[in-house]
């Protein structure tokens, strides 16, 4: 067996037993390949075990991941999960959520 890293565009996040195993990216991610799989904006991945990324309740607030950042960051204001809750400092509007 010979095991080539998963290219750009597909991933598998268990060691290979047999060529060929990559998967296709979902579509709201960026698959950088071998076992990197990152969030696009409006998206939030709970655990770099998973591949699975939820949409955020405030697209804004979810930046999305980049190859050093595979869970997603949150906008200025917001943390936690899915970047759901106002940072330190910050304040949620009672009618949107939207932290200032």
């Amino acid at each position: 067996l010979t095991c080539k890293e998963c290219e750009f565009g597909t991933f598998l996040l268990v060691p290979q037993t047999e060529e060929g195993q990559c998967q296709p990216c979902f579509p709201n991610a960026i698959c950088y390949g071998g076992n990197r799989v990152s969030p696009n904006q409006g998206y939030y991945r709970f655990d770099i075990l998973t591949p699975v990324v939820e949409k955020c309740a405030n697209f804004d607030a979810c930046l999305g991941g980049s190859q050093l950042d595979l869970m997603g960051i949150c906008a200025p204001g917001y943390s936690g999960a899915l970047c759901a809750q106002c940072s330190s400092g910050y304040y949620q509007r009672i009618d949107a959520f939207v932290c200032f």
